[in-house]
């Protein structure tokens, strides 16, 4: 593993967009035997999303109920991550809530793994990283699986919330291809004023899917509200919306 780590390290350095990024955590991904790798940062100095920024490999599924339902607010792990300096070993959370424990059963529907873990990075500019490896290990098998990557995990997610602070800037998307075609015509039918159901008949999708789609319109684009994301679209000259 020190030869893959040592590898790793090397390859966070070309992080500069998401694609990138996301290729980096599918390394992680395959060198440390995961089912999923994810990074959440909250409050970062130049926010590029509303809320919060967010890489995975989960499934875009996974990735639309959680933006869409807004489960960042019921998230257990996120919990007790902002409250804690040492590693989040899942399997010891306790004193788990009902929409806790709904939360973690949609999250397994979805195919995150049953055993997770943790590591909260804080950095000078009050923003807080989290990055999160799970598994499927048994109970058995996790904790000798936790023992032996935990300090390695812990250095890779040190590197990975430093180089997105130095790269956030890449991540300003301004290119035209910035918007899936469906959200820009749910951005389109929004400009035209037409409410998320209206628009969700237009387009023979549910109501809930357009609000997915409006929300990653914002995340895009770095804007708080629809009008304000309908400006940043037609300064940038991403689309007419004609």
């Amino acid at each position: 593993m020190h030869r893959q780590l040592a590898e790793l390290i090397d390859k966070v350095d070309k992080v500069e967009d998401i694609s990138s990024g996301n290729t980096f955590l599918a390394m992680v991904q395959q060198a440390f035997d995961a089912k999923n790798v994810a990074y959440l940062c909250l409050n970062l100095p130049h926010p590029t999303h509303d809320d919060y920024y967010l890489q995975h490999t989960y499934s875009s599924a996974w990735e639309q109920c959680y933006v869409s339902e807004n489960l960042i607010n019921t998230d257990p792990v996120v919990k007790q991550a902002l409250t804690s300096i040492t590693p989040t070993d899942w399997s010891q959370l306790k004193n788990l809530s009902k929409s806790e424990k709904r939360f973690f059963a949609t999250a397994h529907e979805h195919g995150v793994g049953q055993q997770g873990l943790s590591f909260t990075v804080r950095g000078g500019f009050s923003e807080t990283g989290i990055f999160s490896v799970n598994t499927d290990h048994s109970k058995t098998d996790w904790l000798p699986y936790k023992n032996q990557h935990i300090s390695d995990l812990h250095l890779v997610s040190l590197y990975f919330h430093e180089k997105i602070l130095r790269s956030q800037e890449a991540f300003r998307q301004t290119k035209n291809d910035i918007l899936s075609v469906r959200e820009l015509e749910c951005l389109k039918w929004c400009t035209a004023g037409k409410s998320y159901w209206e628009t969700s008949v237009i387009l023979g999708i549910s109501e809930r899917t357009v609000n997915f789609h409006m929300t990653t319109v914002r995340q895009k684009l770095n804007a708080m509200t629809n009008a304000q994301a309908v400006a940043k679209a037609i300064v940038q000259g991403i689309t007419s919306l004609s």
